[in-house]
């Protein structure tokens, strides 16, 4: 019977330790895509609940309480003059809006908005203080 050698052993355990490195690596990369999409749900339910205050205050006809909601960047772009200005001559008169949520990304999620006789697409996004950074209203289906 043969003595097992050291350089019998010593292969073997490389073997080992590459299978051992290839599933910490698959567990990692696991680990790290589930995050990604867990970071991407909680951001997603945050502009959510955004969207709900939104159509709060729409049913109000409050452009001050949703211009309220947005951040320097949002702010420094559209006065709140300007911003209730649009709002009571161009939105508001669409009449009531319900949303059906379409899909995530570039930070925004994009809502199909259903008003009394027209649909637009609404895209609305949060930035990092979780103020609406995103305020767009296209033609349904851009």
């Amino acid at each position: 019977m043969a003595k097992p050698s050291f350089k019998n052993f010593a292969g073997i355990f490389i073997l080992h330790k590459k299978q051992v490195m290839k599933k910490i690596i698959l567990v990692l990369s696991f680990l790290s895509a589930t995050a990604i999409v867990s970071a991407q749900k909680t951001q997603q339910q945050k502009i959510d609940s955004a969207c709900q205050l939104i159509k709060k205050y729409w049913a109000e006809k409050n452009a001050d309480k949703i211009y309220a909601m947005a951040g320097l960047e949002f702010k420094k772009q559209l006065t709140e003059a300007d911003f209730r200005t649009a709002c009571t001559g161009k939105l508001f008169p669409l009449g009531p809006m319900t949303t059906t949520f379409e899909a995530f990304g570039n930070a925004a999620n994009k809502y199909k908005a259903n008003f009394t006789s027209d649909s637009l697409s609404f895209y609305l996004g949060l930035d990092n203080e979780n103020k609406i950074g995103t305020f767009l209203f296209r033609a349904y289906g851009q």
